[in-house]
């Protein structure tokens, strides 16, 4: 679940320019949004954070968004953006879209067909975006006239549509086509973007604050809002606070601990439902050290599920988001309606782990509380950013459920950009990374 929070002042005061029908009445305001860390990027194919996806999403568009179903199969439950249409092959094998002749980017020229096949071949880079490895089964993108772009797939598979139109956010060739290779987190664009989409970049001030400005001439009409402002606190306490005492309007990372104070604060709501994040607990199967060779440890498939039935879930989740969270099943959140609750989990059962353990050779051979295997500690790190306080409390308590089966635990806290850049490196042993499943928001919601 998620506690979105949102300050409603009066009326005659009020920032934000509510939501419905499109009339003078209803359009304008500025909704100020608080997140306890800023983006990493704003450049799409290298955004790795929550903050960096929302910014982007109202900048730049997709072809087409998933629907209010998320249903990501076929394409029945997507709504059309910069595509108006599209046809299939008879052998499935290729999808042609057409874009919609009025779409422009915000420096004025118009969103053409060649803008789709640049993004598509920026996006199959692996050293450029993390969505290459979904984009596997595309073979190729053509360009058949300026305002159709066909996709062309290796295989069929249920969700060839979604990985051609619904993931890819399209980027303008004509300003980036000449960055070299790897380059575009380093170019001009990826501080000060331009887009398609509802929203203009104004302004970044880093570490502090992102507005955007309503585009006015958006192809798909005018956003209610005149301005989207992300002010970026110091952390989620910091964040919290700005949203009590009426410096904000939406928080969307509220702490079931913060709950309380909403019987203070009867002008701030929470809006509670189904959230699109999940978590887990990452193994490195190679050595942080030597990324050719793998893990001393973690490369242990056995190892790995040993550790696995020592944790317990339940109690994680129960004590770091009380009724707000349930366990996961597997690699994504159980609101989509595609979810398998079917999937086998391993129990928590601490007496077989231990008994896989004293069968690998992990024994405490000295008593001093931590198992050792030929003069090699059970000792790896977890490692979280400073930034997220719940992932704080996960490695906390991850630390004293294994420490009590003699596995030592080290928490590792790093500053949300350092964090970010030991993922991209792989520098680490184990953390416990937030998912943001692929969505968008509406321009008019």
């Amino acid at each position: 679940m998620a506690a979105v929070v949102v300050a409603c002042p009066t009326p005659d005061g009020g920032k934000s320019g509510g939501a419905g029908p499109t009339s003078s009445r209803n359009i304008g305001g500025t909704l100020v949004i608080t997140a306890p860390t800023g983006p990493n990027t704003l450049m799409p194919p290298a955004v790795t954070s929550a903050q960096g996806k929302l910014l982007t999403d109202l900048i730049f568009e997709r072809l087409v968004d998933v629907g209010p179903s998320l249903n990501s199969f076929g394409d029945d439950g997507f709504e059309p953006r910069l595509a108006t249409t599209w046809d299939w092959s008879a052998d499935s094998m290729a999808i042609s879209f057409h874009l919609d002749p009025r779409a422009r980017w915000h420096d004025g020229k118009p969103v053409r067909a060649n803008d789709v096949r640049y993004t598509f071949n920026i996006n199959r880079d692996s050293a450029q975006s993390s969505d290459a490895g979904y984009l596997a089964r595309v073979d190729s993108v053509a360009v058949t006239d300026s305002l159709t772009a066909t996709f062309w797939f290796a295989t069929r598979y249920p969700e060839q549509f979604y990985d051609a139109a619904g993931r890819l956010s399209i980027l303008p060739e004509h300003l980036l086509g000449d960055v070299p290779g790897g380059g575009l987190s380093r170019a001009p664009e990826a501080t000060a973007p331009i887009g398609s989409g509802p929203y203009r970049f104004v302004r970044l001030q880093p570490g502090a604050l992102i507005e955007l400005a309503a585009d006015t001439g958006y192809h798909l009409g005018r956003p209610l809002l005149d301005r989207i402002m992300m002010t970026v606190a110091p952390n989620p306490i910091a964040a919290a606070t700005q949203l009590f005492n009426g410096e904000a309007d939406l928080y969307e990372a509220m702490t079931p601990q913060q709950m309380g104070e909403f019987t203070t604060h009867p002008d701030v709501i929470a809006h509670i439902g189904p959230s699109l994040t999940y978590n887990f607990l990452q193994f490195n199967l190679r050595d942080p050290r030597h990324p050719d060779r793998p893990h001393p440890l973690l490369a242990d498939r056995e190892l790995r599920r040993a550790l696995s039935m020592l944790i317990d879930r339940e109690a994680i989740v129960k004590s770091v988001w009380d009724s707000l969270a349930i366990v996961g099943l597997g690699p994504f959140p159980r609101s989509l309606p595609t979810a398998d609750t079917l999937l086998r989990q391993l129990p928590h059962d601490p007496s077989r782990a231990t008994a896989i353990l004293d069968s690998l050779g992990w024994r405490d051979s000295d008593g001093d509380g931590v198992r050792d295997r030929n003069g090699q500690l059970l000792k790896f790190a977890v490692t979280v950013p400073t930034s997220s306080a719940f992932r704080q409390r996960i490695a906390v308590l991850l630390q004293d459920q294994l420490g009590r089966n003699g596995v030592n635990l080290v928490v590792e806290r790093l500053e949300f950009n350092t964090f970010l850049e030991r993922l991209a490196k792989r520098a680490f042993d184990t953390n416990p990374p937030l998912i943001v499943a692929p969505t968008s928001v509406a321009p008019t919601r």
